[in-house]
């Protein structure tokens, strides 16, 4: 606003300025007082334009009402002294101008406030037009009325006038006031809109939060869902079997299926299955080379690092550089998860995938298995131990009678198929009886102990069986071995024996003991009769002065037959 105040001020000057230059140059043709009067009183006007100007008067509403009600006594005055038609036509425009300017200054939209306004502006106009008006008629009737109607005029015309381009601003400023009031709606309507936005926005945003967290929720049920199908897999396969051996080949293919590995590898330790040496199983989909490789490793105790961390750990080639496999690429990623039990490993699962990532978000669902797998190995061992304590003996630990039958019986089918050797030795500790009678019974279950010891390593070497027959009787299977090579073996057993001492409270003991030998086919026509003919044989070393080995023959026969029925009806001769 302030620049079209300064605008219309800079206006002014140059009107006047064109107004002086054109009432200068018609003073220098036509040189006049009354034109010079005039010229000076253009002249003050447009001094004091050039204060309104400079001095910014034009934003100062009081004192700038008061210095155009004095340029419009002005420039009446000038229209006074004008004599030039031209001049007086400027001088009433400009004027004219003027007086619009006092109805801006005021409520020009306010009838009356025009009306007075225009009164009050067009007033010296009129006073020094009467004058003027005067000064050149000669104050008859007809010029008085002919001064009258042309005051009448100028008032008709500037009224008019002034009605029109007030109604012409008043509408302009109405419009203008409507687009500003339009324009002023539309920001608040832009305003409105973009709050809805960013609410928008912000409701949008935490849609996209939940989203992502319930995509993750569903990643994280449906990983459980798929961890859950893969152990209830496993323990499907566990669960099938409680010998340990097919355990641990369940468990390698029931993991390799159920995760799509490309290798899966178990080791047990002995610790865990109460044997002599560690179990291992590879079940891979890669070549035989890498099988060999990674059973090279894991003999050169490549994974013992992280075995001794006892948790579950991730390798890659860039984490485990000695391990071959990995850098040579034939898997990406190796998961290494111990078995543990008490915080003791009792055996490792291996794992390995061609994707490297693979196992990242899966160490909790390998914990399960390996506990799964521990539980399982429990159980094995716990039924192993029933059904030993189901086939042994309970106090010298080898097989006892009920699983000898079964086992013999189970032989002598396959040598009946096979017709292959089945020899049998039936060992009877000599006066067994008088062990008990002299040193107690417990001596007497120390003396089963030690020779059950000794008679299971002998028959172990050779591949045979051995079982606690009844009380101080043993009997010795053979498959495969005619008489003269079992004679050989129980001989050396009896020199075993003769030469074991036996100490009792600074006592030491020997024992003694009767052995008889017989073989199918080399000397029984069936199988089923090599354990009777054995026990006679056994009978007749004891018969002629015991500590004695005898093989099965026909004397043997004839000795028995001599003997009255009786013998082998009171049960001395024990039939299978």
């Amino acid at each position: 606003m302030d620049g079209a105040k300064q605008r219309f001020a800079m206006t002014h000057i140059i009107v006047l300025a064109i107004l002086f230059i054109y009432m200068f140059l018609g003073i220098i043709t036509e040189p006049t007082m009354q034109g010079l009067y005039g010229l000076l009183a253009v002249t003050f006007i447009w001094l004091l334009d050039a204060v309104v100007y400079f001095m910014q008067i034009y934003n100062k509403r009081t004192a700038l009402i008061v210095i155009r009600y004095i340029e419009i006594i002005f420039i009446s005055l000038a229209f006074v002294f004008s004599i030039q038609t031209y001049t007086s036509v400027l001088l009433v425009v400009f004027l004219a101008i003027m007086i619009f300017e006092m109805l801006f200054l005021f409520d020009y939209t306010d009838i009356y406030t025009r009306t007075i306004t225009t009164g009050v502006s067009i007033f010296p106009f009129i006073c020094f037009l009467i004058i003027r008006q005067m000064s050149y008629s000669d104050y008859s009737e007809s010029g008085a009325v002919e001064m009258i109607c042309v005051i009448i005029m100028i008032i008709v015309f500037v009224a008019q006038i002034s009605g029109i381009l007030v109604s012409m601003v008043t509408s302009y400023e109405r419009r203008v006031f409507e687009q500003r009031r339009l324009t002023e709606n539309a920001k608040d309507m832009n305003e409105t809109l973009k709050l809805h936005q960013e609410k928008i926005k912000k409701a949008n945003e935490e849609l996209g939060i939940q989203k992502i967290k319930l995509e993750s929720a569903n990643r994280k049920v449906n990983r459980v869902n798929a961890e859950t199908l893969t152990q209830n897999e496993i323990l499907k396969y566990i669960s099938s079997t409680l010998d340990i051996n097919d355990l641990v080949e369940n468990i390698t293919i029931a993991v390799k299926k159920s995760l799509s590995l490309d290798f899966c590898a178990i080791m047990i330790y002995p610790s865990a299955v109460h044997s002599k040496k560690k179990i291992y199983r590879i079940s891979t989909t890669l070549s035989q080379s890498f099988e060999q490789g990674f059973y090279n490793e894991l003999l050169q105790g490549k994974f013992d690092e992280f075995v001794e961390q006892k948790e579950v750990t991730i390798c890659t080639m860039y984490q485990c550089r000695n391990v071959c496999l990995l850098s040579e690429g034939a898997v990406s990623s190796m998961l290494i998860a111990p078995i543990l039990s008490n915080n003791n490993v009792f055996g490792v699962l291996y794992c390995g995938h061609s994707r490297q990532d693979f196992f990242d978000e899966s160490t909790g669902l390998f914990e399960n298995i390996t506990a799964q797998v521990m539980m399982a190995l429990n159980n094995a061992n716990l039924y192993a131990k029933v059904q030993q304590l189901a086939i042994r003996d309970g106090l010298t630990g080898i097989y006892n009678r009920r699983y000898l039958n079964e086992l013999f019986k189970k032989l002598s089918d396959e040598e009946k198929v096979n017709n292959d050797a089945l020899s049998a030795a039936l060992i009877d500790i000599d006066h067994f009886k008088s062990f008990n009678d002299s040193y107690g019974h417990l001596f007497g279950d120390y003396v089963l102990r030690k020779l059950s010891e000794l008679i299971d390593t002998t028959v172990n070497e050779h591949g045979g069986i051995a079982s606690r027959y009844g009380g101080e009787e043993f009997v010795l299977v053979f498959p495969g071995k005619n008489s003269l090579e079992v004679y050989n073996i129980v001989g050396s057993l009896q020199r075993a024996i003769n030469s074991m001492p036996l100490d009792n409270e600074g006592v030491f003991v020997q024992v003694r003991v009767s052995i008889g030998i017989t073989s199918y086919p080399e000397i029984c026509k069936s199988p089923d009769e090599v354990l009777n003919r054995a026990d006679l044989a056994m009978y007749y070393s004891k018969e002629h002065g015991r500590n004695k080995i005898t093989i099965d023959n026909d004397e043997v026969h004839d000795f028995f037959r001599a003997k009255n029925s009786e013998y082998i009806n009171k049960g001395k001769v024990k039939a299978v």
